[in-house]
C-alpha cells in the first residue's frame, strides 16, 4: 500500500518539502547557536532568518514548475555564511 502515498504529487511536493527541510535544520540550528556564542547575535539572528525566509520561499515555489532557484540560492547564501563564520570564529579562538 506504500504505493497509494507515492501517487499523490500533492502529498509528495509537501513531503519532500518537509524532509529536505528537516534535513537542513539538523546542521542549521547548531551553526545559528554557535555563530551566536561565538560570533555575534545580530549575524546568527540575520542569517538565520534569511534561511527561514529562503525555505518558506522555497516551499511556496517548490510545486510551480520548481521554480525555485532565488530561494535555494538564498538558503545556500546563508547556511555557507553562517559555516565560515563559525569556521573562522573557531579558527581565531584556536591561535588565540
Amino acid at each position: 500500500h506504500s504505493l497509494e502515498i507515492y501517487s499523490d504529487k500533492h502529498f509528495m511536493i509537501a513531503f519532500r518539502n518537509h524532509q529536505n527541510f528537516l534535513e537542513q535544520f539538523v546542521l542549521l540550528i547548531p551553526l545559528i547557536w554557535i555563530c551566536a556564542i561565538s560570533v555575534s547575535d545580530l549575524l546568527a539572528s540575520l542569517f538565520g532568518s534569511l534561511f527561514f525566509v529562503g525555505r518558506v520561499w522555497w516551499a511556496r515555489a517548490y510545486p510551480r514548475n520548481f521554480g525555485h532557484r532565488p530561494a535555494v540560492i538564498l538558503c545556500l547564501f546563508s547556511f555557507v555564511a553562517l559555516l565560515l563564520s563559525v569556521i573562522s570564529s573557531t579558527i581565531y579562538a584556536l591561535t588565540q
